[in-house]
């Protein structure tokens, strides 16, 4: 039997949730738990959405690379976010899409139609790499003034 122990504390720094989120899901009462969480990583959970609990939490450095995320919640603009990491966990060809593959690409299809506040201003570094179906520099990363660095690098694109 697979337990989830989640610590009563607040922390500053979280890595490698997996464990945690494979056994159970994120608590409800999670932002309360950590209100404290600057950093936090959720990389290749397979999710296909990012998890309410995140909602209010002040969270500087964010990590959702290789998740199947569809898009993002309404209120992700509104995170005090410097750095995000996102983008696919796929490396094959297009030859080689699965219908499962197919839920991926719209990431990148939804952030090329999103507004200006899809993602916080406040981001100074942001990964998009390997988030197939962009096809322009998305709306919402148009008008950051405090970004320093953007990766929108693919390594298998063909």
């Amino acid at each position: 039997e697979s337990k989830c122990w989640w610590p009563t504390s607040t922390m500053g720094h979280v890595t490698k949730a997996s464990h945690f989120i494979r056994t159970a899901p994120l608590p409800e009462d999670f932002a309360a738990r950590f209100a404290g969480l600057r950093s936090l990583t959720l990389a290749n959970l397979r999710m296909k959405f990012v998890p309410k609990q995140l909602q209010g939490l002040a969270l500087t450095h964010l990590n959702l690379s290789g998740n199947t995320l569809e898009s993002l919640p309404h209120w992700f603009g509104s995170l005090p976010l410097r750095e995000l990491q996102l983008g696919d966990p796929w490396t094959g060809s297009w030859a080689d899409e699965s219908p499962s593959r197919r839920m991926l690409r719209s990431l990148g299809e939804w952030l090329n139609t999103a507004g200006e506040t899809a993602l916080p201003h406040t981001l100074q570094h942001l990964s998009l790499a390997d988030t197939k179906g962009l096809t322009q520099l998305p709306q919402a990363v148009r008008h950051m003034q405090a970004l320093e660095s953007l990766d929108i690098h693919c390594t298998a694109c063909s």
